[in-house]
């Protein structure tokens, strides 16, 4: 549910800064560019607080960005209740982060530096950078964006295109209110030109569609330092009031010694280790009042492996001894959330039972019976919500986490609904 590339702006990017002469000559090149456009931005104050410059990268920067999006990066549909755009898979081959990377840690750090002095905010090292890409047809509706249990704060957006024609389309449009007669600013996606904006309540905003050629964006999140507050001090998900994760069911003691043998102590996890992302899973199926079954499979849940966490402690030959030990129902639970393809799983729940869904990878078809649907939708959803507070989260991400909401609400107890419900910020 949540796949977006992320990057801290603080010493270890820093410390990624030696280079040869050569390299040196192109970094130099690349940061006076953007120091030197942003350098002269000025800020807007209407509809709400914003600045648009033009000429961010440098040519060779610029052409090797746009180079990689046409035919390096990997794309894949990405359809909301109020948006639709591709979204890019492997951006982070060409971060900071990368022995390919087209950005410097300096340039992002430059930015970054820009956008605190412009908008006179201390932002903290945390930045989530995304790549879309629309198509003819695609577009986004009217939002804000507004903060919410600790998203950004703040966008930065870089248009990158091979042309553009006000035919085209795609212009990011700025209104004065939940209107679509409201305009009050029309920001052309112009090659290399950039846009900053701070979000809030009355930040609306939209992109109309696509009508021609094909629209590219680099886009940044960023985090005031007092979200980053709120974020840190947000309680447990589930309904907990301490904040300390913690599984009282009877089977606990022996299993958690099975995933430290196992090494899920050891195995780095959304900035913890993986045990103590099982553990905050199997507390919130706790607090649910899930069986125990369902609490061991989410204590286990990641256990095979999953698409968007590769490393498995098990692989599904061991599928039998793990049987052995948490049982039949709850070991089938850990590898459906392994092995079933989201999507398509989605797509079945409007059909009547049994749902058919995909197996990841290879395409095989499974056959879920409704309860056996009911139990992995707990079980995804305990994973999801033990991690949106634990990361930064986006408006994007909040916004497709709601509209999985309303696809799988149907088939929620009513509290588990509910709690989603206020979390996500979503109608129940």
């Amino acid at each position: 549910m949540i796949e977006e590339q992320a990057l801290g702006t603080g010493p270890g990017l820093r410390g990624r800064a030696e280079r040869t002469t050569a390299a040196e000559t192109t970094a130099d090149r690349r940061l006076g560019a953007i120091d030197q456009c942003l350098a002269g931005a000025a800020l807007a104050r209407q509809p709400f607080p914003h600045f648009i410059v033009e000429g961010l990268l440098d040519p060779a920067t610029l052409e090797a960005l746009l180079g990689w999006f046409e035919t390096g990066a990997v794309w894949s549909v990405q359809n909301s209740s109020f948006y639709s755009q591709h979204g890019c898979s492997n951006l982070n081959e060409i971060l900071p982060s990368s022995s390919r990377a087209i950005l410097g840690a300096e340039d992002l750090l430059a930015i970054q530096s820009h956008l605190e002095r412009l908008f006179s905010v201390k932002l903290t090292d945390r930045v989530y950078i995304a790549a879309h890409k629309l198509l003819p047809g695609q577009g986004i509706g009217i939002h804000t964006d507004r903060p919410y249990r600790g998203s950004e704060t703040h966008r930065f957006l870089l248009h990158v295109n091979r042309a553009f024609e006000d035919s085209y389309g795609g212009h990011l449009l700025f209104f004065t209110r939940n209107d679509p007669g409201a305009i009050a600013q029309i920001v052309r996606p112009v090659t290399n030109s950039a846009v900053g904006f701070a979000l809030s309540e009355s930040s609306f905003h939209a992109v109309n569609d696509v009508s021609d050629g094909v629209r590219y964006s680099l886009v940044f999140s960023y985090w005031t330092v007092d979200a980053e507050i709120e974020l840190d001090a947000s309680p447990p998900r589930g309904g907990a009031d301490d904040r300390t994760p913690e599984i009282r069911g009877r089977y606990a003691a022996p299993l958690l010694e099975l995933l430290r043998e196992l090494g899920a102590d050891r195995v780095p996890h959304s900035q913890r280790t993986l045990l103590d992302h099982l553990v905050g899973c199997a507390a919130i199926l706790e607090r649910w009042g899930c069986v125990e079954d369902i609490c061991k499979a989410g204590l286990f849940h990641s256990i095979y492996g999953t698409e968007g966490f590769r490393t498995a402690l098990l692989s599904l030959d061991d599928r039998g001894a793990l049987r052995s030990r948490i049982g039949e129902r709850a070991e089938r639970l850990c590898y459906l959330f392994s092995a079933v393809d989201r999507r398509s799983l989605y797509e079945a729940l409007p059909l009547p039972a049994p749902y058919r869904a995909r197996v990841r990878g290879s395409g095989e078809e499974l056959a879920l019976g409704l309860d056996e649907v009911h139990d992995l939708l707990l079980v995804m959803w305990a994973n999801a919500l033990e991690q949106a507070f634990t990361l930064p989260v986006t408006q994007e991400e909040l916004a497709s986490m709601r509209d999985e909401l309303a696809i799988t609400k149907d088939l929620l107890p009513d509290g588990v609904r509910d709690v989603l419900a206020r979390e996500l910020g979503a109608s129940s």
